[in-house]
């Protein structure tokens, strides 16, 4: 298909379930492509010019067979559905032009590897944007930290330069435990953090005899996780029932240290009481 120099048009379900359609010429004159003109084709390659500034929903939604797109210098939004299902699809660039990349956008393109997004400033980008963020995103190098602290840009798990140079993700600071009130406190140098721990008992008595020590150790290990960052080392902290729980580990107050001070513990740590 060679569309004239005299259009320019295209619109919406122009070209829509032209299976057989496999290539097309879409010329400088063309400012706007409409709402699924070419959905369900079998386009290998689209090179859209530069003077179209508008793409409609769903333009080439399930253009199975398409390996490459060139998107136009100029384009600022690329709206719903545009790209989704083009699973031979490995590679695209969004143009520094791009301010908002739209719900299922380039959702379901089960063999892209790479994404290049020129924009310094990253567009708005919704969750399901993208199926999968097990793949590569290169980014402008000046860009880096905007793109690394953006969610969810920062959810891809292959960060690199446009000129291809790895990126490491930064990573959480240790945290630190502290047991105070009653309470257990977690914190952390880096901020807006979610703390995943574990608490065990390792202290478990087994034996003989009436005269038994039951003053519990508990072991508080935590770690400190962040979208688009690594996971903190783990901090570990050893807490015994003595001290501010309790004269000899009596949580509860009655005088005896017995199972009745453990579960008032340990609904302390989970934060029932």
């Amino acid at each position: 298909m060679n569309i004239p120099e005299s259009v320019t048009s295209i619109g919406n379900y122009a070209f829509s379930g032209c299976r057989s359609l496999t290539s097309v010429n879409i010329p400088k004159s063309v400012t706007s492509i409409g709402n699924y003109a070419f959905s369900g084709n079998s386009l290998t390659s689209v090179t859209i010019p530069d003077g179209v500034t508008t793409i409609g929903e769903g333009a080439f939604y399930k253009c199975s067979k398409l390996v490459s797109l060139a998107l136009p210098e100029g384009l600022t939004i690329i709206k719903r559905n545009t790209f989704q299902y083009c699973s031979a699809l490995k590679s695209f660039t969004i143009p520094s032009s791009v301010i908002i990349v739209y719900q299922e956008a380039f959702a379901d393109c089960g063999g892209l590897e790479e994404v290049i997004v020129l924009p310094q400033t990253p567009p708005f980008l919704y969750d399901n944007s993208f199926s999968n963020y097990d793949i590569t995103l290169k980014v402008p190098e000046s860009a880096i930290d905007a793109y690394t602290s953006t969610s969810p840009w920062n959810k891809f798990t292959t960060l690199k330069t446009v000129s291809g140079e790895d990126i490491e993700k930064k990573k959480c600071e240790k945290p630190t435990i502290a047991f105070e009130g009653d309470k257990l406190l977690f914190s952390c140098a880096t901020e807006d953090v979610t703390y995943s721990y574990d608490i065990t008992a390792p202290s478990v008595k087994s034996g003989e005899g009436n005269n038994v020590d039951f003053t519990p150790v508990y072991t508080i290990t935590v770690i400190a996780t962040k979208s688009g960052y690594e996971n903190s080392d783990p901090a570990t902290k050893e807490i015994q029932m003595s001290g501010s729980c309790g004269s000899g580990g009596d949580v509860n107050g009655d005088s005896v240290v017995n199972a009745a001070d453990v579960v008032k513990l340990v609904n302390i740590i989970a934060g029932e009481e």
